[in-house]
């Protein structure tokens, strides 16, 4: 039940943050946040977090921003997700490993 709820505050957040993008990204960070302290086990968070991760999409520096601040909050809490942020960070990884084999 709590996860349709979920859905529906990820909705109605993303209505309102619509052409405001540092707001959106507190209020995605917020409720990514919430999945972790409401206890959610990890078969929960991982789509959950996918669905917010995928609606209240942000532009690709907000995006490396959150990142950073999911990943410190993953290593205290110790809890991995995957989502489009890592294919985000993979993707900046081979653009830098083409870039520095160019320089070579």
């Amino acid at each position: 039940m709590r996860s349709r709820d979920d859905r529906r505050k990820s909705h109605l957040k993303t209505k309102a943050t619509t052409g405001k993008p540092q707001d959106r990204k507190q209020w995605k960070w917020s409720l990514i946040r919430r999945l972790f302290e409401w206890g959610y086990n990890r078969e929960e968070v991982v789509p959950l977090f996918q669905f917010i991760d995928w609606m209240m999409a942000l532009p690709a520096q907000l995006q490396r921003e959150l990142r950073q601040e999911l990943k410190r909050y993953q290593e205290e809490s110790q809890m991995p997700l995957i989502s489009r942020m890592e294919l985000m960070a993979k993707e900046e990884g081979r653009q830098e490993g083409i870039v520095r084999n160019a320089r070579e």
